[in-house]
């Protein structure tokens, strides 16, 4: 009985230790559970962190990048807007520019026109004093050449015979112009030569003489007499060399 309960009692004293030893162990488990416990919601904390600062990055880079774009957009907005206020500028300054140039373009055809109506007018009037005349009809041109790049020229065609002259109206742009303009001079000198002139009318410069061609007086009152027919005429440059068309026809009048 007595080593019956030595044993009982050494069990007992095992049994108390191994509860003793499972509360210890239990309270070691409840502290590495809370202290993994902490350490996920420290874990959690800190991804929520940088979470939190990573989206706080981007939302600033794409406020940076609408700014930028919002500004750019604005600049681009201001510039078209000038390009376009500059282009109608040049565009009304253009507009004006060629209606001064209209004008002015009109008013030297008047002048011209009015000068080319003088010269006829003192001629008749010192046709009408009851010396002799000599009445011309310039009819036409044909071929006539181009002096440039961009088109015909202003054609008209004066007549001079012993310091009396007269002119035509002015043609603008073409190759075969046609007057059917009459004109009297008065002759003073039978021994003298009518000179007919074919120029380019410019409107700011000097207008350009592009042929000629001189009849001897005689020989013109002669044809007259005879009644020959009207024939177009060689006219020939300023060196005295044939004028020829652009068409490669010789230029007639």
């Amino acid at each position: 009985d007595e080593e019956y309960m030595r044993l009982a009692a050494q069990a007992d004293a095992l049994l108390e230790k191994g509860r003793a030893a499972e509360g210890a162990l239990s309270e070691v488990q409840k502290k590495m559970d809370e202290a993994n416990k902490g350490a996920s919601e420290e874990r959690l904390a800190l991804l929520r962190t940088i979470d939190q600062e990573r989206l706080a990055s981007e939302q600033r880079d794409i406020a940076s990048t609408r700014t930028m774009e919002g500004r750019e957009a604005e600049l681009k907005l201001v510039s078209d807007n000038k390009i376009k206020q500059v282009n109608e500028e040049a565009r009304q300054k253009e507009a004006e520019s060629e209606a001064h140039m209209a004008s002015a373009r009109e008013a030297m055809e008047k002048q011209h026109h009015l000068q080319a109506q003088l010269l006829k007018q003192m001629a008749l009037l010192k046709a009408s004093e009851g010396g002799p005349t000599l009445k011309v009809k310039v009819e036409r041109a044909d071929h006539l050449p181009k002096v440039d790049r961009i088109g015909w020229i202003d054609a008209y065609i004066t007549l001079a015979l012993s310091g009396e002259t007269a002119k035509t109206s002015i043609k603008k742009k073409q190759e075969n112009p046609a007057w059917d303009e009459e004109f009297s001079l008065p002759i003073s000198d039978s021994t003298a030569s009518l000179q007919l002139t074919l120029l380019d009318w410019e409107m700011f410069h000097k207008d350009h003489p592009i042929g000629s061609l001189v009849l001897p007086l005689q020989e013109v009152i002669d044809a007259g007499e005879r009644g020959l027919p009207s024939r177009p005429l060689q006219l020939e440059d300023m060196n005295h060399t044939p004028l020829v068309g652009k068409s490669g026809q010789p230029s007639t009048v």
